[in-house]
């Protein structure tokens, strides 16, 4: 059973990585997500079209569905540029990557259409975007909306590098069959919904959320960090700070209720996140599982909660690790859940979990804050969601030093390690031009001289 609860969503996850490119190519490639694929028409914000809302209306009304369409926006804030909807598969980008193009909104859109900064009823890819003051009048306006519902052709949505600041809620998508894919993203600060709720119960619907940052949530109205109802769920390598004071710069508190939701069960991983359980929270609850399900048409098949090697902090004192409302099974090995949980599992009996710690180990270390630094030679580390960061003695360039994780040496070299944009680490090789690395995917990607 866990074997094929592993491969299933492993497979998903796969899927949804190969749709994901940051970068168009003119080459033909079959994994490419539609809207990417050569040849593609490129869109430029504002050199060619003044808004991202002219750009939308401009790849809509094209009518060569054989090319795909990458809207690229140059640095800057663009304030109240919502999208019309979107109806034909398109990658909107940054020209220069994360924190570099804001959409802001500062009014409250229509509360009958259910509108987000950017609404979409197609294909998506969203990279580098930060979206911040989504709200209308039902209390769920979204950085991102994906309107696609019962009888849609199947699709995908795919967010990376992006971060959801101050919106009633970060993305929100409708019942469709819609594959879900979020990697190296940050949701804060819900002001009034869940930072993330993907309700896609028609089949084929997946939820992958990777990498990614959850603090803030609930507003004042005890929400969760992420709610789906997606028929399988794969939510791994993460961060998630609950009702608890968060070590990334302007997170709130909040009053969440839940870290996950997964309000249906279906076939699920939850493995290597840290969670933080915080005095602020509504709810003694972390992570539910199956417990509100009977109005969305029952729980999924195969419902079965592989929970594994994950960091359990709690600062309320008191609380329950997960519970389940049908008595499924949830099952894996070494997960931490600190003293301060009572009950690890609710009911006692789904508990098939082995291997359960109460004292922290040493793979669930305190990460560095944004901001941290270490500059070679030196016996310091950094620790973020990948381990132990540092600098071995070894100089494969004169002054910059060879970096290692975990002990275990990596391709990089430079002499200044860093932490930031969300516990991202970052090496910067002095030579000239100087430029930063960051660590993304396995691998040392430039990002250029400009300190993060």
């Amino acid at each position: 059973m866990i074997k094929s609860l592993l491969v299933a969503v492993t497979l998903i996850a796969v899927a949804g990585a190969t749709r994901t490119v940051a970068q168009p190519t003119a080459n033909p490639d079959a994994t490419l997500p539609a809207g990417v694929g050569a040849p593609y028409r490129e869109l430029m914000v504002p050199s060619q079209f003044p808004t991202l809302a002219a750009a939308v209306n401009a790849a809509n009304a094209d009518t060569d569905r054989s090319r795909g369409v990458v809207i690229t926006i140059d640095p800057g804030t663009y304030t109240n540029d919502f999208t019309p909807m979107l109806t034909r598969p398109m990658t909107i980008r940054s020209a220069q990557g994360l924190g570099t193009v804001t959409l802001n909104s500062t009014v409250v859109q229509n509360a009958n259409s259910n509108p987000g900064i950017i609404t979409s009823h197609t294909d998506l890819t969203v990279d580098g975007l930060i979206f911040t003051g989504a709200r209308n009048g039902s209390n769920n306006g979204a950085g991102i909306r994906d309107r696609r519902g019962v009888g849609a052709a199947p699709g995908f949505l795919a967010v990376q590098n992006s971060i959801f600041i101050s919106n009633q809620m970060g993305i929100l998508t409708g019942d469709g069959p819609v594959r879900v894919l979020i990697t190296h993203t940050q949701f804060m600060n819900s002001t009034m919904s869940h930072l993330l709720y993907t309700n896609n119960i028609t089949a084929p619907s997946t939820l992958v959320v990777m990498d990614s940052d959850f603090c803030g949530a609930g507003g004042d109205r005890g929400r969760h960090a992420i709610q789906t109802r997606n028929l399988t769920t794969m939510i791994a390598h993460n961060r998630f700070w609950v009702g608890a004071d968060a070590s990334i710069a302007g997170c709130i508190r909040g009053d969440g209720n839940f870290a996950i939701n997964i309000i249906n069960g279906g076939p699920a991983i939850v493995a290597d996140n840290v969670i933080v359980k915080g005095p602020g929270g509504s709810n003694a609850i972390t992570v539910a599982y199956a417990v509100d399900f009977t109005a969305t048409g029952g729980a999924h098949p195969s419902s079965t909660l592989i929970f594994q090697r994950n960091c359990m902090f709690n600062t309320r004192g008191s609380g329950t690790g997960i519970f389940t409302g049908i008595s499924a099974p949830v099952i894996g090995d070494g997960n931490f859940f600190a003293p301060e949980f009572g009950t690890l599992v609710n009911p006692t009996a789904s508990n098939q979990m082995t291997g359960t710690v109460r004292t922290e180990p040493a793979n669930c270390a305190t990460e560095s804050p944004d901001g941290s630094q270490i500059d070679a030679p030196t016996t310091e580390t950094l620790v973020n969601r990948d381990g132990r960061w540092g600098f071995a003695n070894e100089q494969p360039q004169p002054g910059q030093f060879r970096v290692t994780l975990n002990d275990q040496p990596t391709a990089g070299v430079g002499s200044n390690l860093r932490i930031a944009q969300g516990g991202q680490v970052f090496v910067r090789n002095s030579l000239p031009p100087g430029n930063w690395w960051v660590w993304r995917n396995n691998t040392w990607v430039n990002v250029g001289p400009a300190t993060p």
